[in-house]
């Protein structure tokens, strides 16, 4: 089975395009799978070593049936050895406009952000440090300094699009210019009809009253079938 790697930074969309992939795939959401692997085995997200992340995809690989990898430890510098590594896969570049990128970011690590609504002020500050601490460590930087994240940004993104330049199992996709639903089905190789009723029945079976429940906030733009089964959606 194709396996895809979603390897753009965090806060360019990727987890629209996880969601638009499972969607369209008819698959359980990946989130609890990996939360529940990596609070099991209490392995921390920094940990950067290419053989802790080809023991920990391999084991998501064949025991969770796992076809979907986003965000750390899988957006951390290993797509050329992950490349080499696992036959028939994909890999997605999600980018955005740097600054756009900058100020998601900042917000992402500040106590408005939606991960700390509900949680009381002492747990707020206790994961605010870790995500800061998290973030620093994955940009290179002693503190949450734009200079310095934009740096290892844009060496990233230009790094991975030089590695896959001309190879065929690769997507760049750019927030309000490539997520959209012909992207993501150009992606998988499915005809319109079977992604449409893929999408549907994945809704029917998750319960969800709506796209908006899946958190792609909209960053997904709306395909023809889409506005035919809007009745279908709400």
């Amino acid at each position: 089975m194709t396996k895809y790697f979603i390897i753009g930074l965090n806060k360019t969309g990727t987890s629209s395009i996880r969601d638009a992939l499972e969607l369209s795939l008819r698959l359980p959401p990946s989130n609890p799978i990996i939360y529940r692997n990596h609070k099991e085995k209490n392995i921390r997200f920094n940990a950067k070593k290419i053989e802790y992340i080809f023991s920990l995809t391999d084991s998501l690989i064949k025991n969770d049936n796992l076809t979907i990898f986003k965000d750390r430890p899988w957006n951390t510098g290993c797509y050329k050895e992950l490349n080499e590594r696992y036959d028939n896969s994909k890999f997605i570049l999600t980018i955005r406009d740097e600054e756009e990128w900058w100020i998601s970011v900042q917000k992402w690590l500040s106590l408005k952000a939606m991960w700390g609504k509900n949680l009381d002020e002492k747990s707020k500050a206790q994961k605010l440090g870790w995500k800061i601490k998290e973030y620093n460590a994955h940009f290179k930087s002693n503190s949450v300094n734009k200079k310095n994240y934009l740096k290892i940004y844009n060496y990233y993104n230009n790094s991975v699009i030089r590695y896959f330049k001309d190879k065929p199992n690769f997507r760049l996709l750019k927030i309000n210019k490539n997520f959209d639903w012909i992207n993501i089905q150009k992606i998988i190789n499915l005809d319109e009809k079977t992604m449409r009723d893929n999408i549907l029945k994945s809704i029917e079976e998750r319960d969800l009253q709506d796209l908006n429940n899946l958190k792609l906030n909209a960053k997904i733009k709306d395909w023809k079938f889409l506005n035919s089964n809007r009745n279908n959606l709400k």
